[in-house]
């Protein structure tokens, strides 16, 4: 968007060349004029053990391999069926459920087991020739992408220790880990496998993700079935290594142990799979609480980078530590007790670092310097929460929904016989949705069923402007949602954020001064934000009015936004205040071609002690109402339009505010031609940005003026330099 016309270009010029690769077949003439763009940088990964080799592709290779999958998504889930889960949609979690799900039947069995399979550098074994034969006859719209891309020698370049020198590597063999289609193209390739030993062994339930094999049921098959890999894999570019594990109970240990003793396979009653653990309840506890306590060793890290960052820290903590907890959760059933250690650090640990204020249990401090109850900031952002859940108590909805999102998928995994229904992918697809909208409501509910709990709970430490914005605050707190990005200008300092957490729970930041610079009364942030001297509440303003000036500059240029014009021509009002009078901003085609509109910002705390008999909905709108009564009738009669933009200290916008942003995002749509919904989330998590800022600048700034030297006695414009020197 920032290069225009270039940047279009460049677009169409990619989207041509995906087009070639998906849809031509590149004679050798011509393959070399694209090998430079699939040579790919080699990264060794520890396995511990073992080496796992990383081809991170250029750029414009991946955004290549991306675009051509979206487009042949629906072609690769048809072939893919039940058969390998890494093509389908919540695969992992069905494998798990499955596997789990016999293993509670067949706990005591002394002939049962589950044999998980290894193999060796899987990825880049593969036979590529048998790979692009399968694709082509089983998903022929990936097919010419497939040949394009990897029927012909690759290079991989291994940088050397000092970071210029490296070795040249050449594959012609299986396929690149890095690349997108790599995972679509593995499981297309071992569909055959699969196939054929379904055929050998029907009795016993077959799971695969990727390389990932497993086997379930009697232990004599499982034998003959470790044979049939040994056997078939290596025409098809898999090999077993030496990490294959045979899961039995306790009682069948023994037999299994001798029954597999001329293999490579390790006998044990437990082991992990899939990121779940299949084995005896006591062993999947000591798992979990293995990986619990791995996560909050992640929450102490974050809470040290917290102190310094704590935006970063946040978002690192909400989209991405605390997504591996919920997966642990939808794996493992009963799962609350397990995750307490880790809400612990939470709301001990991280909580008060990252926003600067105390344990709301402290009562060292005063409740205006405490975080709100721990109910509260577990909400999503919407519902007025710091959108971090605690996840002792979502532990069992996360498992119910996962068992009911993947029904339709682990019924047809646990059907061993060729008589049953044929997998339709629309209806997982439909299993999926339903379960995910079912969940959704169930959450949504318990989360406005707590709000009612929080408004009517007295003994709550909350203070009657937090009262007010828990029950009737609307501001959705796009700054705490949206990932950190200089370039987007989307990054909030420590104070930044401190100052947001604070505003929106009506709570004073731990440090602030205990008396104002300006008057010298009591500090608080009701009275950083309502006190006249220094001129902050001016300055808090006009960095709102700039911000929203500089939307509109890049909707509509620079020629047409003008910053405070005269709101009455020349000689239309009597001379005094009223002639004087000036909107914040002109823009010129706004609402309507060659139409002005006048725009005059307001900027309300609304937790003022004057506001704390009215929600902030209704101060917005009186204010709003106030600047059209003032103005809205003589801009109408020089045929330009009004528009008051009414916001608060929390973010809350007015209705004609936020129809503004709209009009602007809708503009920027066409200028930019992005989705109408990427922009105006766009649009209005900038606006929340700039009041965040605005708003810290008000809380923190200076409001008595400190002037080096002496006072100007004699008329001159500094102070006597020889009485400076004296000094």
């Amino acid at each position: 968007t920032k290069f225009g016309a270039t940047s279009r270009k460049l677009r169409m010029v990619i989207a041509d060349l995906t087009n070639l690769c998906a849809n031509t077949t590149l004679s050798d003439s011509e393959a070399p004029l694209i090998a430079a763009l699939l040579d790919s940088s080699l990264i060794a990964l520890d396995k511990n053990p073992g080496v796992r080799p990383i081809g991170v592709g250029t750029i414009w290779r991946r955004l290549m391999a991306k675009t051509v999958l979206i487009a042949a998504d629906p072609s690769i889930k048809l072939a893919l069926e039940a058969s390998q889960l890494c093509g389908t949609k919540g695969g992992i979690e069905a494998a798990i459920h499955a596997v789990n799900g016999l293993w509670d039947k067949h706990a005591l069995d002394p002939e049962f087991g589950v044999l998980l399979l290894d193999a060796e550098n899987a990825f880049c074994t593969l036979s590529s020739i048998r790979m692009l034969h399968t694709v082509r006859l089983r998903c022929p719209s990936l097919a010419r992408f497939a040949f394009n891309t990897y029927s012909r020698t690759a290079g991989m370049c291994l940088r050397g220790s000092d970071g210029v020198h490296g070795e040249w590597f050449a594959t012609s063999e299986g396929v690149t880990q890095g690349d997108p289609a790599s995972m679509a193209l593995y499981g297309l390739a071992t569909l055959p496998l699969i196939d054929e030993l379904k055929l050998r062994h029907p009795t016993l339930l077959h799971t695969w993700y990727a390389d990932d094999g497993c086997g379930a049921g009697d232990l004599s098959e499982l034998l003959a079935f470790h044979a049939s890999v040994r056997e078939l894999g290596p025409k098809y570019g898999y090999h077993l290594g030496d990490k294959c594990q045979l899961i039995v109970p306790m009682e069948a240990l023994e037999t299994a142990t001798d029954l597999f003793s001329n293999t490579n396979v390790t006998v044990t009653t437990g082991h992990r799979y899939l990121g779940g653990y299949v084995g005896p309840t006591g062993e999947k506890e000591a798992y979990l609480l293995d990986k619990v306590n791995t996560l909050c060793d992640g929450v102490d890290r974050l809470a040290e980078l917290a102190l310094h960052k704590p935006h970063c820290a946040h978002v690192l903590l909400s989209k991405s530590l605390l997504g591996r907890g919920i997966f642990l959760q939808r794996i493992f059933d009963s799962a609350s007790d397990a995750f307490g250690p880790m809400e612990e650090k939470v709301s001990k640990v991280f909580l008060p670092k990252a926003t600067g204020l105390r344990h709301h249990e402290d009562t060292s401090v005063p409740s205006s310097r405490r975080l709100p109850d721990r109910r509260l900031s577990a909400l999503p952002r919407q519902l007025m929460g710091l959108g971090i859940p605690n996840l002792q108590l979502t532990a069992e909805s996360q498992y119910r929904a996962s068992v009911e999102a993947s029904a339709y998928l682990t019924q047809h995994i646990t059907k061993l016989t060729d008589t049953a229904t044929p997998f339709k992918v629309a209806s997982h697809v439909a299993c999926v949705k339903e379960a995910r909208t079912s969940h959704r409501h169930r959450v949504e509910k318990l989360d406005k069923e707590m709000l009612a709990t929080l408004r009517g709970d007295s003994e709550l430490a909350l203070t009657d402007a937090v009262e007010k914005k828990v029950s009737g605050d609307k501001s959705l707190g796009e700054w705490l949602a949206d990932h950190p990005s200089g370039a987007s200008d989307f990054l909030l300092s420590r104070d930044q954020f401190h100052v947001g957490v604070c505003v929106r729970y009506g709570k004073t930041p731990l440090y602030l001064p205990l008396k104002c610079d300006g008057c010298g009364a009591d500090n608080n942030l009701h009275h950083a934000l309502c006190c006249p001297h220094g001129g902050l509440i001016d300055a808090r303003h006009n960095d709102v009015r700039d911000a929203y000036g500089e939307l509109a500059v890049k909707a509509l240029g620079k020629g047409c936004v003008r910053v405070e014009p005269p709101i009455f021509p020349p000689g239309s009002a009597e001379p005094g205040d009223a002639a004087n009078s000036r909107g914040d901003l002109s823009v010129h085609n706004l609402w309507a071609s060659r139409v002005k509109a006048i725009l005059d910002v307001t900027l309300s705390h609304t937790e003022a002690p004057s506001y704390l008999n009215r929600t902030a909905d209704a101060v917005l709108r009186s204010r709003q109402q106030r600047k059209k009564k003032k103005y809205l009738k003589v801009l109408l009669d020089q045929r330009m339009h009004f528009t008051p933009i009414a916001c608060s200290t929390s973010g809350q916008l007015a209705p004609e505010a936020s129809a503004s942003l709209k009009r602007i995002a809708y503009l920027l749509h066409l200028k930019w031609d992005r989705p109408l919904s990427v922009v105006t989330r766009w649009v209005n998590t900038r606006m929340s940005f700039a009041i965040v800022r605005a708003v810290t600048a008000c809380v923190y700034g200076m409001r008595k003026h400190r002037y080096c030297g002496d006072l100007f006695e004699d008329g001159a414009g500094l102070p006597d330099h020889r009485d400076m020197i004296g000094h």
